[in-house]
């Protein structure tokens, strides 16, 4: 365990400095809401989701001429229109609260027919980062012990590549599976204790690979 133990305490920290990220006081920060009891958690919940609308309401030009009744923030919610996609693409200018070229945009493929966009800020990604990795801790995996994550980014550049190098992953195509492909893979770690995370389909299609040919991964 020596190993998870270097990368929660020395690497990512160090890297949170050099890189003026916060991904470790994120993840320590999920972390402790385990800890928490349901009516802790829903006081929280409350309080967020209050914050939440009243940031929209002061900031959107789409959420202006609302008006709150109240103080339970549930309620304010539904005087919320439903947001739609045509929506998200018409009306963008007036959703977003930041300057568009600080933030990081993501678009769906527009596989549906219609191609939506929506934007996060840096410190939302890495709080968005750093919540999967807490789910992924849920299931047993610790940061830094050997994973096979499956994903939609093969190419993995220098810097996610020295990343994979140092939190041993085995990076897979998510969208590119074929047998012989997940039989390599599943070889490869065979006896090797590796926690499989990623795409729900790509991991169930490991899974069942696994079971056809009786192979027993640990």
């Amino acid at each position: 365990m020596w190993y998870p133990n270097f990368i929660n305490n020395i690497v990512f920290p160090l890297s949170d400095v050099l890189l003026k990220t916060s991904y470790t006081k994120n993840l320590v920060k999920w972390r402790k809401y385990d800890l928490l009891s349901a009516d802790e958690l829903e006081k929280i919940q409350i309080n967020n989701l209050k914050s939440l609308l009243i940031h929209a309401q002061s900031h959107c030009k789409l959420y202006q001429n609302i008006q709150f009744k109240g103080e339970n923030p549930f309620e304010w919610l539904t005087q919320f229109p439903m947001l739609t996609k045509e929506i998200v693409r018409t009306q963008e200018s007036d959703l977003l609260t930041q300057n568009p070229k600080k933030l990081v945009k993501f678009c769906s493929s527009g596989s549906s027919g219609m191609q939506t966009c929506v934007y996060e800020s840096k410190a939302e990604l890495q709080s968005n980062r750093s919540i999967l990795m807490h789910l992924w801790e849920w299931s047993g995996y610790r940061l830094g012990a050997p994973i096979v994550q499956t994903g939609i980014t093969p190419n993995r550049g220098l810097f996610k590549s020295i990343k994979d190098i140092f939190l041993r992953t085995i990076y897979v195509d998510a969208f590119v599976h074929s047998e012989p492909q997940i039989l390599k893979v599943l070889n490869r770690i065979k006896g090797k204790n590796y926690t499989i995370a990623g795409y729900a389909s790509s991991v169930n299609l490991m899974a069942e690979t696994a079971l056809k040919y009786k192979l027993k991964l640990e």
